[in-house]
Order: structure tokens, then sequence, then C-alpha cells
């Protein structure tokens, strides 16, 4: 994952956001009952993973991932915090070791 750039690193993270929230609300709808191709467990199983490995971050990393990926409340939250040069620093170092979190945990189980 080391070798992966900006663009695909950011693709990542949406798409396990967009997982994660989709799961989220089937999670919460079912009965225990299949979801579609998933079944509750696999479902369950994705939740915990993500949050696990968003619990492996520091606190700043879980502010960017955060708010640049899962509870996008506005744009340019991070003007006050960080100069553009020093944000998209951290922002590649957060995306970075949240994806490798997230890819270990998710091996592990």
């Amino acid at each position: 994952m080391a070798k992966d750039s900006y663009k695909e690193m950011i693709s990542i993270i949406k798409d396990i956001s967009i997982t994660y929230f989709f799961y989220q609300d089937r999670v919460r709808r079912s009965n225990g009952a299949m979801l579609g191709s998933t079944n509750l467990e696999e479902a369950k199983s994705y939740i915990e993973n993500t949050n696990e490995a968003f619990n492996l971050l520091t606190d700043e990393e879980k502010d960017i991932i955060n708010n640049e990926f899962f509870y996008q409340d506005y744009a340019d939250w991070w003007i006050k915090k960080y100069s553009r040069s020093d944000f998209q620093k951290k922002k590649k170092v957060a995306m970075h070791q949240f994806i490798n979190y997230f890819s270990e945990v998710k091996d592990a189980n």
C-alpha cells in the first residue's frame, strides 16, 4: 500500500466509507435476515473492522479521516488548524495509516 497515489488512497477510503454507511443502514433495518448478497455477519464484521482500524489512528489522524471522508460537515474545516501544505501532508499520512490498519484488521479477521 506504500506506493499508492494520493488519488488512489482517496478512492479507497471513499469506498470504505460508502460501504461502512451502507452496511450500517442495512444492519439497522435488518431482522437478522440476508442483506441482499451480503449476510448480516459479513456486514457487522465490515463495520467492526472499520471501527477497529479507525481506533488505531492518532487523534489528529482520526480528525482528518472523519472530517474528510466519514462526517463531512463542512468544507475547509481544516483552515483554522493547518496551512494548506501542512494539511496535505498530514492528510496523506492519515489516509495511508487508515488504509494500512484497515487492511491489517481485515486480514486478521
